[in-house]
């Protein structure tokens, strides 16, 4: 069926069925999520970076008190007051915003 509907042969189940819990389960539902948690990440780290300089710096350094003081004071004291939508708000001063992943994509892959 997948060569019939993508053009692609898989040469295993590994590359086929296989290459993912979710395909042999038929929980098709979940590749958008872990899109849409990819976008947030990326949103958050953008801020987290605007607030308190490089993450990556940051690891380099040891400094995880820091990344875990921004990510109490913006995120993790508010618990489950908030939906995603409007906790991504107010930890970041604007709503999901995917040119953030796009940024973060280009300067990893280009």
């Amino acid at each position: 069926k997948m060569e019939e509907l993508l053009g692609v042969r898989p040469k295993s189940d590994r590359e086929g069925i296989l290459q993912d819990m979710h395909w042999s389960t038929g929980d098709f539902g979940y590749f958008p999520s872990y899109t849409i948690g990819n976008i947030y990440s990326a949103q958050l780290m953008y801020a987290m970076e605007r607030d308190t300089g490089s993450f990556h710096a940051l690891v380099e350094d040891g400094r995880f008190g820091d990344i875990k003081r921004w990510l109490f004071r913006k995120i993790h004291r508010f618990g489950r007051m908030f939906d995603a939508e409007e906790l991504i708000r107010r930890s970041c001063g604007e709503g999901l915003n995917p040119e953030r992943f796009i940024r973060y994509l280009e300067e990893k892959f280009v």
